[in-house]
């Protein structure tokens, strides 16, 4: 995809026995990255989910992105997920970048709870990303656009690479006090 990427492998697939795991693919530099292992091993396979994170730098500005894929709600409850969902917002608290949190969230109960923490969640009304739910989502800290021009959508043809569809929302730097934001007349970030 000629993309930059970091990824981590958070297991080995029991079926198919190769590594796999959440990565942060971007078309701007990243300048660094690492993994944060969520809480909670799987029931059946007591394998454990991580999120990958990456500092990317947008047009010159720092922002801090996590690739998730929590736990399928079958496998844990409603409290584990938000654990898992606190593990990714306990690294990104610190950060005075602009955080972007997307992914499989295996959950739309979720979106509330990232909502209640700060977050924006553009992606609230884009419709199912599997063949029954709305799982995947975008979460955004510092990056938006005014709530009646948030874009946002799912790509419907995915090639066969998921048994998901992707997200997408455009969001745009939030000025924010001793770091400039996107200058003005610049396209949103996609």
């Amino acid at each position: 995809l000629g993309l930059d990427y970091v990824y981590f492998p958070a297991a080995i697939h029991p079926k198919n026995h190769r590594y796999f795991g959440p990565a942060v693919l971007s078309r701007w530099p990243i300048e660094r990255g690492w993994k944060v292992v969520l809480p909670h091993a799987g029931a059946q396979r007591h394998q454990r989910r991580t999120a990958t994170a990456a500092t990317v730098l947008v047009r010159g500005t720092a922002v801090r992105v996590y690739a998730v894929h929590l736990e399928m709600q079958t496998r844990l409850s409603p409290t584990g997920h938000r654990d898992q969902a606190q593990a990714v917002l306990a690294d990104a608290a610190g950060s005075p970048d602009p955080v972007v949190i997307a992914g499989d969230f295996n959950s739309r109960d979720i979106g509330r709870y990232l909502e209640k923490q700060g977050y924006r969640w553009p992606t609230e009304r884009v419709g199912r990303t599997t063949a029954l739910f709305s799982f995947d989502h975008i979460f955004a800290r510092g990056l938006t656009r005014p709530a009646e021009a948030v874009a946002a959508g799912v790509v419907r043809d995915n090639l066969g690479a998921s048994d998901h569809r992707p997200v997408w929302a455009d969001l745009d730097l939030e000025p924010t006090p001793g770091r400039p934001g996107a200058p003005a007349g610049m396209p949103p970030i996609r």
